[in-house]
C-alpha cells in the first residue's frame, strides 16, 4: 500500500516531535518545527500509513535552490519506499517553487543515508568537518550533497 503524503502544517509539531524522537539520536522540540513550519520559504510532507504518521522532509527554498533540512522514517515503517515517496514530493514542491537544485548535509558515517541519496541521484560536493555533535560529546563530519533537478 503507498503512504498518503500530505503537507505538513504547524498543526503537525507534535506529530513531528514524536516522529523524530524515534528517527534520531537528538530530538528536536515541538517549538522547533513550529518555527521552521512559522518560517517563509519552509515546507514539508508527512507520510501516513492507514492514518499513522511514520515518515517527514522539511525543505526550504531560497534564490533558486532548495535545501532539505531534515527526512526521516519511523524506525518500524523503514524499507518500504517511504523516503523515496517523501523525497519525491519535496523535488516536486522545490521545483514548483524555482529551485534548480537540491542540497543537504548528512553524517559521513550514516552509511544507509548516503547510500539513499546517492540512489537518487545526489552526488557529494563538500564537507563540514566535526558539524554534527552527538549525544557523547562526539562530533562527525557532514557530506554536503547536491542534485540538480
Amino acid at each position: 500500500m503507498s503512504p498518503e503524503i500530505v503537507a505538513v502544517q504547524p498543526a503537525h509539531a507534535e506529530v513531528l516531535e514524536a516522529l523524530h524522537k524515534r528517527c534520531f539520536e537528538t530530538a528536536w522540540s515541538a517549538e522547533v518545527f513550529t518555527n521552521l513550519l512559522n518560517t517563509p520559504r519552509t515546507y514539508g510532507f508527512l507520510s501516513l500509513t492507514e492514518n499513522t504518521p511514520n515518515g517527514f522532509i522539511l525543505l526550504r527554498s531560497a534564490a533558486g535552490e532548495g535545501e532539505i533540512l531534515i527526512i526521516g522514517t519511523d524506525p518500524a515503517a523503514r524499507r518500504q519506499g517511504l523516503a523515496t515517496h517523501l523525497l519525491t514530493a519535496g523535488e516536486i514542491e522545490a521545483k514548483e517553487r524555482g529551485s534548480e537544485k537540491l542540497f543537504l548535509e548528512v553524517a559521513d558515517d550514516n552509511r544507509a543515508a548516503i547510500a539513499f541519496y546517492r540512489r537518487n541521484g545526489f552526488k557529494k560536493t563538500g564537507l563540514r568537518p566535526k558539524y554534527y555533535k552527538r549525544a557523547d560529546g562526539s562530533r562527525a563530519d557532514a557530506l554536503i550533497m547536491n542534485k540538480i533537478l
